[in-house]
């Protein structure tokens, strides 16, 4: 995973999957009905500190491919097949939240995430 995050070839998909096989105690959040009737010692339900933690792992791998495809991912998300989406090019298409994404992917200072990863 830490060889290859960097590599073009390397998908959102392929890293979700090494983070669940390198972190098995991630299924922990995920234990059926009885996980999701209790709450964490945080004050959120399993699955919601399991979508958090999920998110944390991919902001991580955007971050860490800002020159690939991961400014494009961080601010729009993915599609149904782990690719970034694609937004209407045409802002008179794009829903309110699509019109605050591509602004922020558009004016973001990049190079201070960039550095507060390096900094971490």
């Amino acid at each position: 995973m830490a060889t290859r995050i960097c590599d073009p070839e390397y998908t959102c998909e392929e890293y979700f999957n090494d983070c669940i096989a390198a972190f098995p105690e991630l299924s922990l959040y995920t234990l059926g009905a009885k996980a999701a009737a209790r709450t964490t010692t945080g004050g959120r339900t399993p699955d919601e500190e399991y979508q958090r933690t999920i998110g944390a792992f991919f902001t991580f791998f955007w971050l860490m491919r800002l020159d690939i495809e991961g400014a494009d991912s961080f601010c729009f998300g993915l599609d149904g097949t782990w690719e970034p989406r694609v937004l209407p090019s045409d802002p008179a298409q794009q829903t309110e939240e699509e019109k605050h994404r591509t602004m922020f992917r558009r004016h973001a200072d990049w190079d201070a995430m960039h550095q507060l990863l390096i900094d971490a």
